[in-house]
């Protein structure tokens, strides 16, 4: 059997090798991913299977195929190792001793749904009065959410962070005024129309 890594969430509770030993990588194995959501591209560093890395040289490398691994939300993460390929307690699982720290913004507790998106898909909404600011002099969008069971929050700061915007949308409204069809832009598909981001003058 191949050697295989496995990406884990690595809090609210940080997983130490004694537990990974006793087969805790595979109750955590389905930690990173919410639902059809995932946080990792490619998703198989996150999924059952695990990514092969094959240790014929003496160092794990793994499959080219599933590199470059990227992370699309904030967080902390680890990484199991087995020898087998096998990660719960009759295999040979350990934790690899490095700390993967994502700055950025998570959602934990999100399913991918109409009622739960995730952060990929979720509107955050900014209210102002025309030529008036926030107390805090502008418009300020929170990853808290209160609650119990709440998931949500920032590692790092926000200098870590980028916030990607879409242009206007494209509205069609019928002969009583009523919204007869939505054209959604996409997020960072392009500039943002200055009618409603601008950045070099105080007001729009």
């Amino acid at each position: 059997p191949s050697p295989k890594l496995l990406l884990i969430r690595n809090s609210p509770q940080e997983m130490d090798p004694q537990e990974a030993r006793r087969g805790a990588c595979a109750k955590a194995e389905l930690s990173v991913n919410s639902g059809s959501y995932s946080r990792v591209s490619p998703g198989v560093w996150a999924e059952v299977g695990a990514v092969a890395a094959p240790d014929s040289t003496g160092a794990l490398r793994p499959l080219a195929s599933a590199l470059p691994l990227k992370i699309t939300d904030g967080g902390n993460y680890a990484l199991c190792f087995s020898a087998d390929g096998i990660f719960q307690v009759d295999g040979r699982p350990d934790l690899v001793p490095v700390k993967l720290t994502v700055n950025g913004g998570y959602d934990f507790g999100c399913m991918d749904t109409a009622a739960s998106p995730c952060l990929a898909s979720r509107i955050q909404f900014c209210h102002l009065l025309q030529g008036e600011y926030s107390p805090a002099g502008l418009c300020q969008v929170s990853f808290k959410r209160r609650g119990s069971g709440s998931q949500q929050g920032l590692v790092g700061s926000s200098s870590h962070m980028k916030v990607s915007w879409t242009p206007a949308w494209s509205v069609s409204y019928a002969a009583d005024g009523l919204i007869a069809s939505v054209q959604r832009g996409t997020c960072g598909g392009s500039d943002p129309a200055a009618d409603f981001l601008c950045f070099d003058t105080l007001r729009c």
